[in-house]
């Protein structure tokens, strides 16, 4: 397992992640992109609920 996730495919697919994120300004673990704007940080169970809600509902993260 070792040898398979410091290989060079799994290396190339997480610096591609990490470039992704370092774009979109995102320097938190974790983080989320959700109806177009980002969370940094882990809001807590209610707090994401409520947000996914909202960009189901009405788009953004907040209605």
């Amino acid at each position: 397992m070792e040898r398979v996730a410091d290989g060079p495919d799994v290396q190339a697919t997480l610096g591609r992640q990490m470039r992704l994120a370092a774009s979109l300004g995102l320097v938190a673990t974790p983080s989320y992109v959700i109806g177009g704007a980002a969370v940094l940080g882990y809001p807590g169970p209610g707090t994401l609920a409520r947000i996914v809600e909202n960009a189901r509902e009405c788009g953004t993260i907040s209605c």
